[in-house]
C-alpha cells in the first residue's frame, strides 16, 4: 500500500515494512531526530532554533544525521544526485535544529567556475563561466532546504547569512549552484535582488541553459562550448 501523507509504498503485512513506514512518516512530518550533543558547534541561535555546523571533523553520527536530512529534503526537491555524504571530505553543512529535530539544511562545497551578474543580464541560451583560481578556494551553496512545517520563519535567510559570514563574503558573492527549484529561484531573487553569483564544479557544466534552470527543472540539460 501507499501512504497518502508521506507517499511511501510499503507492505502492511510485513512488520519490518510497517516499522520502516512509521520511522519515515514521523521524519516526513517532523524532521530528523537531533538530540543536543555537548560538543555541538552552534553558529547561530534565535526564533526557537539553533544552527549547527557539520563537516568532515564532526563525529560520524552527526554526519549521518545530516545525510538523512539531505535525503529527506530531496524527497521534495527530487534532484538526481546525492545531497550530502557522511564520507565526503569536501562538503560541509549548516543544520537548523528545532524541537530536537533537524528541520533545515544548507550544504557547502568548492566550486571551480563562477558567473556573476544581474538577473536581467542572464543570457537566454548560455552563460560563460570564469575559472576560479585554486587559491583562495571558492565555496558555494549546493543545496538549501527547509522543512515545510518550518517555512516562513526566515530560517533559510539565517542559514544563508551564516554561510556568508563563515566564508567572509557578501550574499551577492556567494556562489549558488544550479539547478534550482521554482521556490528556490524565487527565494534567491529576493535574497540577492540586484546581483547574483552562480557556481559549478565540473568543467563540462561551465555553461547551462538558463531557461531550464530558472524554470525549476530538476534534471536540466547542460550546453557545451
Amino acid at each position: 500500500m501507499r501512504c497518502e501523507t508521506c507517499h511511501l509504498s510499503y507492505s502492511e503485512s510485513d512488520p519490518l515494512e510497517r516499522r520502516r513506514h512509521r520511522v519515515f512518516h514521523d521524519q516526513f512530518l517532523r524532521g530528523i531526530p537531533w538530540k543536543p550533543w555537548k560538543n555541538e558547534r552552534v553558529l547561530a541561535t534565535g526564533g526557537g532554533f539553533r544552527v549547527v555546523g557539520v563537516d568532515r571533523s564532526s563525529p560520524k553520527f552527526l554526519r549521518v544525521r545530516t545525510r538523512k536530512l539531505g535525503d529527506l529534503g530531496n524527497v521534495e526537491t527530487g534532484f538526481d544526485c546525492e545531497i550530502f555524504s557522511e564520507y565526503s571530505v569536501m562538503q560541509s553543512a549548516l543544520v537548523s535544529v528545532a524541537d530536537d529535530r533537524g528541520v533545515a539544511l544548507l550544504v557547502m562545497e568548492p566550486v571551480q567556475f563562477v558567473w556573476t551578474g544581474r538577473w536581467e543580464d542572464i543570457p537566454r541560451n548560455r552563460i560563460p563561466a570564469r575559472p576560479v583560481p585554486r587559491k583562495p578556494r571558492r565555496i558555494g551553496c549546493s543545496f538549501l532546504w527547509v522543512h515545510p512545517r518550518w517555512r516562513g520563519r526566515r530560517i533559510a535567510a539565517i542559514l544563508c547569512d551564516t554561510a556568508c559570514r563563515l566564508q567572509h563574503v557578501v550574499r551577492e558573492d556567494m556562489p549558488w549552484m544550479p539547478p534550482f527549484t521554482e521556490e528556490g529561484r524565487r527565494f534567491l531573487q529576493v535574497y540577492c535582488p540586484k546581483r547574483v553569483t552562480f557556481g559549478w564544479q565540473e568543467e563540462l557544466r561551465q555553461f547551462f541553459a538558463s531557461p531550464l534552470h530558472l524554470a525549476g527543472e530538476t534534471d536540466p540539460e547542460f550546453i557545451r562550448e
